[in-house]
């Protein structure tokens, strides 16, 4: 019986001790007992821990026990409420980092509102150009023989020559321009033994470049414009501190901004930060599509049938044989002091040539300056 009667005593005394403490303002491990402060609340960010003590209001709270807090008077720092506690890699500065179509990057978030960087990737792609073409040549042909001279031999070589080419800008139609008599002798020999007939040319003007558009579906990089890549990486001055001397408190973003370290240069990503970004403050592509253009035309083809004749009517007639530019000029024996007054020339056939497209490949240079790098802890989204 007296047992009981003791421990119920100590009992009575526990309770008047701490209700003692707590009219007091007694504190325990940094809180206050009975208090209305929570009991993860440094003391020095507990200004008012009982509403009657506080008549008009509590105090103004310090800015370190604000947002995380940052070290406070005694070298108690307050808790990261709000983010993430990490440990950023020497040297390197912790963002947040967005990228993607210049349009959709977002405005840094309030918690994090300083810009710290802004820029772009390099270019993935070269401009994507047209495909280069040419047309086929338009207004050429195939130009009948101009040189004609009668020989005294037999297209055996030497000789007396005599000229009988017919008028300028002749189109093949019968012209008797020149005309030798039958029998007329030339050094003692008849004038007529052969006849040396030019290679009939082709003429075809410049081919047109025509350059397609391109595929719509291929990506390549455009310069400027909503479209174009950008990034946008976001801070504070200074970041949250945390319980730990080389921790950092880096709030929570939420997408499309990714928790990241950046440093000048082209960096080896420090460890805890895998995905990579190398960004630069200034890109300036100069690249463009280097004009189309086309080679002159080659591989047309022709053939001409030549006629020669005894009157100026064309009639009586001396020679027909077919000639090409392939074939060259030739010399074509006659009867030995015929007469030839006439000839004639028609084309048989032509077909234009083609012409090699040139053009369309990149030409220029990409200009970066400003590299910077950015390691993230997650994929940039």
């Amino acid at each position: 019986m007296m047992r009981v009667r003791l421990f119920f005593a100590v009992g009575l005394a526990t309770a008047a001790t701490v209700a003692s403490l707590v009219a007091s303002g007694c504190w325990f491990n940094d809180m206050a007992i009975g208090s209305d402060c929570p009991p993860d609340q440094p003391r020095e960010c507990c200004l008012c821990p009982w509403p009657e003590d506080c008549p008009d209001g509590a105090p103004p709270t310090p800015p370190e026990c604000v947002d995380g807090g940052t070290e406070a008077g005694d070298g108690s720092l307050s808790l990261c409420t709000d983010g993430t506690c990490v440990v950023p890699a020497p040297d390197w500065d912790p963002v947040f980092l967005a990228e993607g179509a210049e349009i959709s990057v977002p405005v840094c978030p309030e918690n994090a509102p300083e810009i710290a960087f802004e820029g772009r990737p390099a270019p993935a792609w070269g401009p994507v150009c047209p495909t280069c073409t040419c047309d086929a040549p338009v207004g050429g042909g195939c130009q009948v023989p101009t040189t004609w001279t009668v020989t005294s031999d037999a297209c055996t070589g030497g000789g007396v020559q005599t000229n009988f080419d017919p008028p300028a800008d002749w189109e093949g139609t019968c012209s008797a321009t020149n005309s030798i008599p039958e029998g007329l002798q030339c050094g003692g020999v008849p004038c007529v033994g052969g006849i040396l007939i030019s290679a009939p040319t082709i003429e075809e003007p410049p081919c047109t470049p025509r350059g397609s558009d391109p595929p719509p579906e291929v990506p390549h990089f455009a310069p400027g414009g909503f479209a174009a890549r950008f990034a946008r990486a976001c801070a504070r001055t200074p970041w949250s501190a945390c319980e730990g001397a080389d921790e950092v408190c880096l709030p929570h973003t939420g997408a499309p901004f990714a928790t990241c370290v950046m440093h000048e240069g082209d960096e080896t990503c420090p460890e805890g930060w895998p995905d990579k970004h190398l960004l630069y403050g200034e890109v300036d592509d100069q690249r463009q599509c280097e004009a189309c253009s086309c080679d002159p035309p080659t591989g047309a083809t022709c053939s001409v049938k030549v006629h020669v004749y005894s009157e100026a009517a064309c009639t009586v007639q001396r020679l027909e044989v077919d000639i090409s530019p392939e074939m060259g000029g030739g010399c074509h024996p006659l009867m030995s002091g015929v007469a030839l007054a006439g000839i004639a020339a028609e084309v048989l056939d032509y077909q234009p040539g083609t012409c090699e497209p040139h053009g369309s490949e990149p030409v220029g240079d990409v200009f970066l300056t400003g590299a910077t790098t950015f390691c993230c802890r997650e994929p940039v989204s």
